[in-house]
């Protein structure tokens, strides 16, 4: 009898090994996956267009207006670009900015030394979407990651269920 129970637990395990289950992703894994993918695409494409940018002084930037070394000049709700006239056509573009200035004579020097100057129009819609993304986001995932946590330890027995076996 004892040989008997012996050759139908090993036909028992022969079979299993046969006939393995194919596990599916669960759908937290797929969730997460998917979320670390969008996370990572999003914070590779709002730094893509990146250039170095050289700070100087607001003085400095005046010295260079003066001295017709400027092309071109955007000026920003937090600070101002200024393009460099280039030496060579071959030369690249180098950028500087400094910080804004309540100057009421600034378009007046501009216009004087032949400077081309634009102001950015705003736009608020990344900054409102950022600020919802940042916000949310962070609480839907420890909801998530709660709900997800409950349904481990209900199944497994408990806070310290995660590893135990559910073979009968």
């Amino acid at each position: 009898m004892n040989n008997q129970n012996l050759n139908n637990n090993n036909n028992n395990n022969a079979n299993n090994n046969k006939n393995p289950k194919k596990k599916k992703p669960g759908f937290s894994f797929v969730f997460f996956t998917t979320l670390l993918t969008a996370i990572l695409v999003a914070t590779l494409y709002s730094t893509g267009g990146v250039k170095e940018n050289s700070e100087i002084s607001y003085n400095q930037f005046l010295a260079m207006v003066e001295e017709g070394k400027v092309e071109k000049v955007e000026i920003q709700d937090d600070q101002i670009v200024i393009t460099e006239k280039k030496a060579k056509e071959t030369d690249p573009e180098k950028l500087y900015y400094t910080g804004v200035v309540e100057d009421d004579t600034l378009p007046q020097v501009l216009n004087k030394a032949g400077v081309e100057y634009s102001r950015e129009i705003p736009d608020n819609t990344a900054a409102v979407i950022m600020s919802i993304f940042t916000t949310f986001v962070p609480l839907i995932l420890m909801i998530v990651l709660f709900v997800w946590l409950m349904n481990k330890m209900s199944k497994g027995g408990g806070m310290m269920g995660f590893g135990k076996s559910n073979a009968k």
